[in-house]
């Protein structure tokens, strides 16, 4: 065996680390995001807007969510009113297929949009709920539906 010098040896194992280093961190990079599932009852899973966005860079990960803080509290329904998740999904080459309004049972007003990418096909609801201080608490949800 040779005798190298310490500072030979310092290099070695350096690159050594820095390759482990990479090697760790390529490891990371990979798409492991995992569908949200709807709850056990059926019921929504409620995300900030934020949350939503992480999850929308992988559309076919999205099961059945809904999105809690997209607007403020208004008096008002709109009649001609716009979809924060439709112009996203829209901006990734979903197209819509159809729409319907009208009303439902916890609030006052349903807006539904179908969109379809390839085999992915949801539908969209931005819905009012009827509060107690007559003012409409506004989300909007998306749910996966059949191939």
């Amino acid at each position: 065996m040779r005798n190298e010098n310490p500072f030979s040896q310092m290099i070695r194992y350096l690159y050594i680390l820095l390759f482990f280093c990479f090697l760790f961190a390529c490891a990371g990079s990979t798409n492991t995001a995992k569908p949200i599932e709807p709850s056990v009852d059926g019921e929504y899973i409620q995300l900030s807007k934020a949350e939503f966005l992480d999850m929308a860079k992988y559309p076919e990960k999205i099961a059945q969510v809904e999105i809690v803080d997209l607007y403020d509290d208004s008096g008002i329904i709109m009649e001609n009113d716009t979809s924060f998740i439709y112009r996203y999904l829209h901006g990734e080459g979903f197209d819509l297929l159809y729409t319907s309004q009208g009303n439902w049972e916890h609030g006052a007003r349903i807006f539904s949009l179908y969109v379809r990418k390839d085999t992915i096909r949801y539908q969209i609801d931005k819905l009012y709920y009827s509060t107690e201080n007559g003012q409409y608490k506004i989300t909007e949800r998306i749910k996966r539906i059949g191939e």
